[in-house]
């Protein structure tokens, strides 16, 4: 028999994240990475902890609650326009049986986005596809940027190479890790974006903010900048973990058409080059991905409407048969 618990104790969330999620596959896995997030948006926390019969841990799902929506979202809550963020959420359970009571659990609406399909051994239980993202594995082409070069048909890398020698015959060079370049990042985002970019809400560049630093502070953090004739023409930022890297966000001058292919294509080189595992650019529905010939993955979201009414008690660690 399934005996599910409500735990709205941090702490002990946290503790039941590094106990049960499975080994982090990329900086978006880590509980610290979250926790950049939730210093900024201070949304309400609780999991649904689901045990067996002899009080073993059997499912773990985190939540927080968004007031403007009135839904619970994947943990921290780190919405722009009522969607979260970070990508590939997991839900931890032993069975589907399991995994139906963790949602059945949830105290209230709930919208969960990003889930990773491929990260557990059965479907997510009414799940519909969301966003796809794209990623770039440089073994496939023996870890040879020539070799992926090759794989084009040949007018369209003859184009798409054309269109990078035009820039560069402006003179591109590269700078690397410069924080200032990251501010200069945020900066154009909303000037392209504006209202639409994530930067806009506060909460969230705060947040933002956050994880560079906190990337910085344990050597996860890139920062690519291309200058063209000296001026600073397109900006990423990313972060390396164990070999998997996740583009996570860009810039780019409007003055200069064209370099974001600059800045995508020395990504990819410099992964082949380096022997990287994957090289993410996570969701988002532009063609260029496509064209590029990256890999797509589809994540998918659940929508739980008309659930029961929101329950948020306080809930003290002994009373629940949690394993930590």
């Amino acid at each position: 028999m399934t005996r599910i618990s409500l735990v709205n104790d941090q702490d002990l969330v946290a503790r039941l994240w590094a106990t049960h999620m499975p080994e982090p596959g990329n900086v978006f896995d880590l509980w610290e990475t979250r926790m950049c997030f939730d210093r900024s948006f201070r949304r309400p926390v609780l999991a649904v902890v689901a045990s067996d019969g002899l009080g073993q841990t059997t499912g773990f799902l985190p939540l927080s609650w968004v007031e403007e929506t009135a839904k619970w979202v994947y943990f921290p809550g780190e919405t722009w326009k009522g969607k979260t963020w970070l990508e590939g959420n997991l839900i931890p359970a032993r069975d589907p049986e399991t995994m139906e009571a963790l949602l059945e659990a949830i105290p209230g609406d709930a919208y969960l986005r990003y889930l990773d399909p491929m990260a557990q051994a059965f479907p997510y239980p009414g799940a519909d596809q969301d966003e796809v993202g794209y990623l770039f594995f440089p073994e496939r082409y023996s870890n040879n940027y020539q070799e992926y070069l090759q794989s084009f048909p040949r007018k369209t890398i003859k184009k798409l190479l054309g269109e990078m020698a035009r820039l560069e015959s402006r003179g591109v060079t590269y700078r690397f890790d410069s924080m200032e370049d990251a501010q200069r990042l945020l900066q154009m985002n909303l000037e392209a974006f504006g209202p639409e970019s994530y930067f806009f809400d506060s909460r969230f560049s705060t947040g933002f903010e956050n994880l560079l630093a906190w990337l910085k502070q344990n050597n996860l953090l890139r920062i690519t900048t291309v200058l063209i004739e000296g001026r600073v023409a397109a900006v990423d930022v990313g972060a390396l973990w164990r070999g998997h890297y996740s583009i996570l966000a860009g810039g780019v001058d409007q003055e200069f058409p064209g370099v974001a292919k600059v800045i995508n294509f020395h990504h990819l080189e410099r992964a082949c080059a380096e022997k990287l595992n994957c090289v993410d650019f996570l969701c988002g529905n532009f063609n260029w991905k496509e064209r590029l010939r990256l890999i797509p993955r589809p994540l998918m979201e659940i929508r739980l409407e008309e659930q029961p009414g929101m329950v948020y008690s306080p809930v003290k660690e002994e009373e629940h048969a949690v394993s930590v």
